[in-house]
C-alpha cells in the first residue's frame, strides 16, 4: 500500500542535518529558518485562481521549505513533512550546459 498526495501538497523527507558555511553540521531540530529535504510525493494538479496548475517537482528532487510551514506526518514508520506548494522556497535544478 502506498500514500497518494492530493491537491496543492508536497510530501518531503527532511534532511536530518545541514552543514554551515564553516563546515559545522547542525541538526534540523536546531535550524529555525529553512529546511532542506527530498520530494517523496506531490499532488498531480490543483486549481488556483481558476487555472489548473501542474507542479513541476520530481520524486527525489531536493527542495527548500519554510520551517514554519507544513504538517508533520508519520507514515510507514518514518516522519515526513507535508507542505503546500507555496511553502516551497526553492529547489535544486540541474545546471544548464
Amino acid at each position: 500500500m502506498s500514500l497518494e498526495i492530493k491537491g496543492n501538497r508536497v510530501m518531503v523527507d527532511l534532511d536530518e542535518v545541514t552543514q554551515t558555511e564553516g563546515g559545522l553540521y547542525v541538526p534540523q531540530t536546531v535550524s529555525q529558518q529553512m529546511k532542506w529535504g527530498s520530494v517523496v510525493g506531490f499532488g498531480e494538479e490543483y486549481v488556483s485562481a481558476g487555472a489548473v496548475v501542474r507542479p513541476k517537482w520530481r520524486k527525489g528532487q531536493r527542495i527548500l521549505v519554510d520551517a514554519l510551514g507544513g504538517v508533520p506526518v508519520k507514515y510507514a514508520g518514518r516522519e515526513y513533512l507535508v507542505v503546500r506548494n507555496e511553502d516551497v522556497v526553492g529547489a535544486e535544478v540541474p545546471d544548464e550546459l
